[in-house]
């Protein structure tokens, strides 16, 4: 007999200086090791200083709908993503997710290493590194907010054995980045429809190497460009300045 996936509601979180013990059976933490694959974790409003490993299928959402729920993590260890993301199928929604970690490579509010991370109508922002990062698998970002970054705002690489991630990108605002809106290398494949890639300081896209599909997006004040693709790129340049607009 198969059994629905649950949903799990926790309580407002404590404002914590310092990260969760994992005592408190109302930390995401606690929720996430108790969760079963395909279960839906309800978040109420609340900040959350805590960082989130996703090995296995599971949502977390803001809950009721709309409600403020910040996930923060600041450390001075390195390496240390506020979600680290490798399940098979991992879905955020409606998050607000906080980073600072002083890493020189790998550093990113949310990391995603292969399998399968949607993360939909989140609001993310790095204050030392990129705000989401993947190498491999499959990535999708659904009408969500990445800004502020002190880094690029999505880098998008292939896995260490060679295969190309692939990453839709729909609807999001990508603003205020101090390299690229979005760097793709690695034989990564992008696809980027109907977004607005906006005050980025490097170029708004940044093709290194790889497949880009870009239209229906706005481009504007970009600070080295909309976008620029090496020779090692597979990007109809006509196609895309005709199928996207530039502002400014």
């Amino acid at each position: 007999m198969l059994t629905a996936p649950a949903s799990i509601l926790l309580a407002v979180a404590p404002l914590l200086d310092s990260p969760s013990t994992g005592t408190d059976p109302s930390t995401l933490s606690q929720a996430i090791a108790a969760a079963m694959e395909g279960d839906v974790i309800d978040i109420k409003a609340g900040t959350y200083r805590e960082r989130l490993i996703l090995a296995r299928a599971i949502t977390l959402q803001a809950w009721p709908p709309g409600a403020d729920v910040t996930i923060s993590w600041v450390t001075d260890r390195p390496y240390e993503s506020v979600v680290f993301s490798s399940g098979p199928e991992v879905c955020l929604r409606g998050l607000k997710l906080r980073h600072s970690s002083p890493s020189v490579a790998n550093n990113y509010a949310v990391f995603m290493q292969g399998g399968l991370l949607r993360l939909e109508n989140c609001d993310i922002s790095s204050a030392t590194g990129s705000g989401v990062g993947s190498e491999g698998g499959s990535l999708s970002l659904l009408q969500c907010s990445i800004h502020d970054c002190k880094r690029h705002g999505v880098a998008m690489f292939g896995d260490l054995e060679g295969s190309e991630g692939d990453a839709t990108v729909s609807g999001c605002s990508i603003s205020g980045n101090e390299l690229n809106g979005l760097l793709l290398a690695d034989n990564a494949h992008l696809v980027l429809r109907g977004g607005r890639v906006s005050r980025n300081e490097g170029y708004g896209v940044y093709v290194k190497d790889g497949r880009a599909d870009v239209e229906g997006n706005t481009f504007e004040r970009n600070g080295r460009g909309p976008w620029f693709a090496s020779e090692n790129a597979d990007v109809d340049l006509v196609a895309l300045s005709k199928s996207n607009t530039q502002l400014g």
